[in-house]
């Protein structure tokens, strides 16, 4: 499922702070014109605690369209709590999520993950 070249992007805002989609629907025009074969938004460089559940779903149902099948769209729906992780996901070809922050007994580090690879039709690869 996965070849060749896939690199994070950054979120671009305007001056209030939020998505500056003109500048994201270039940025991503760019991205794809660059032949790359995947695109990670909200990684684990900060935005995803960043922007509010419903600003990342609609900026990533954006992208999914705005890529329109150049590149597929990874997801990082990575969230403090396992609720907002799985609202995050908005048609994406791969989620890449990591593991709350707080959860520090190895017994438990599973279970986020456990959850959302249940919860999440179709389960497709999570990294």
């Amino acid at each position: 499922m996965f070849s060749g070249v896939y690199c994070p992007s950054v979120t671009l805002i305007d001056d209030s702070g939020a998505i500056d989609y003109p500048a994201m629907a270039a940025h991503i025009d760019r991205l794809a014109e660059s032949e790359l074969n995947g695109v990670l938004f909200f990684g684990s460089i900060g935005e995803f605690f960043s922007f509010a559940t419903e600003e990342k779903a609609e900026f990533l149902k954006f992208a999914v369209k705005q890529a329109a099948g150049r590149f597929q769209v990874l997801a990082g729906v990575s969230a403090v709590r396992l609720g907002e992780v799985l609202e995050n996901i908005a048609g994406a070809s791969v989620i890449v999520i990591v593991n709350p922050q707080f959860l520090s007994q190895i017994k438990h580090l599973h279970k986020p993950f456990d959850t959302l690879t249940t919860s999440w039709t179709p389960c497709l690869p999570t990294f």
